[in-house]
């Protein structure tokens, strides 16, 4: 385990214990009013990139989300990817009352640092100052949807945005359509047999008067 791998852990497991004593004697009841309760969950979903030249290309996303805390507490990856461009986005976030501090991971480039924010009722706002994978960024969460938009340093790419649906567990596949019955042939005929045709057969009277049969 690398030294910033550990880091992570120790800070995250902090923020855990901070937000477990802060929240001692909250009744059941306020975690389904938690800041980061839509956030809890599976995602899944189409979004884009807009590059620095205009272009805008099409990325395939999806995001899961577990909370503590009575909800005030998120952890939370987010991967997108396509031909041209990918990321891995892993956060452990608290909120104390409408702000919010943790730590952001792009995983695929290694780059990692603080996080913090601002969270009011479904919408989330913040910056991330990982080295590497910094920037601004904006979330929408609803009970069906999880719509963010991320602006990178440098403007490259200029915008990443993608627009999820939650994933029902254990959801029922559609049935298969039943084909119809096949209906039934009537059995064929036997054929009969052919009988080789009758040999028509002539008679002659000799002039002794017998009747011969050729």
């Amino acid at each position: 385990m690398s030294a910033s791998d550990a880091l992570f852990r120790l800070v995250w497991a902090a923020a855990l214990w901070f937000a477990g004593l802060s929240l001692a004697g909250l009744g059941a009841a306020a975690a389904q009013d938690g800041p980061f309760s839509y956030y809890s969950g599976a995602f899944r979903g189409p979004g884009y990139f807009m590059s620095d030249d205009g272009a805008r290309k099409n990325l395939s996303c999806r995001a899961t989300g577990e909370t503590a805390g009575d909800g005030r507490v998120l952890s939370q990856n987010i991967a997108c990817d396509s031909n041209n461009y990918k990321f891995d986005i892993r956060a452990q976030i608290v909120a104390d009352g409408a702000q919010t501090r943790g730590q952001w991971r792009e995983a695929t480039r290694g780059a990692s640092g603080p996080v913090s924010g601002h969270i009011a009722g479904q919408l989330f706002t913040g910056a991330s100052e990982a080295k590497g994978f910094a920037g601004r960024f904006k979330f929408h969460a609803g009970p069906r949807k999880l719509i963010f938009t991320f602006w990178p340093d440098g403007g490259k790419p200029a915008r990443v945005h993608a627009s999820l649906v939650r994933q029902q567990p254990g959801a029922a596949q559609p049935p298969v359509a039943a084909q119809p019955p096949v209906s039934a042939q009537p059995p064929l005929a036997r054929e009969k047999p052919r009988q080789p045709p009758r040999r028509k057969r002539h008679r002659h009277r000799t002039t002794d008067g017998l009747i011969l049969l050729n």
